[in-house]
């Protein structure tokens, strides 16, 4: 984030959306249609301080910019150590990242 709370490089973020149809989506008691799945997958190492902040910028800005109620976005980290994953043709452990995870 430009605020320096996740340091990752914009080369380092892909974006998968899907989209469901009202009829295909479940929504929990006390949810609006704009109800909102966050699912983050990212290499452990990142400090339990840095994910809230994360949480807390994501839920703050899908508020302000697109009037998205706190109370009906979910996010979600799934995180995996480095040797599971494999990305340029390499072994995630491998790879030199050019951002800082141990924050």
């Amino acid at each position: 984030m430009r605020d320096g709370s996740f340091a990752v490089s914009a080369d380092k973020r892909a974006h998968r959306f899907f989209p469901m149809a009202k009829e295909d989506m479940f929504c929990p008691a006390g949810r609006t249609e704009a109800h909102t799945i966050i699912k983050i997958a990212m290499i452990t190492g990142w400090s339990i301080e840095t994910k809230k902040k994360l949480f807390r910028l994501l839920f703050d800005r899908i508020k302000n910019k697109i009037g998205i109620d706190h109370q009906v976005v979910e996010i979600c980290i799934i995180e995996s150590p480095a040797e599971n994953w494999g990305f340029r043709g390499m072994h995630g452990d491998e790879v030199k990242l050019n951002c800082k995870i141990n924050i």
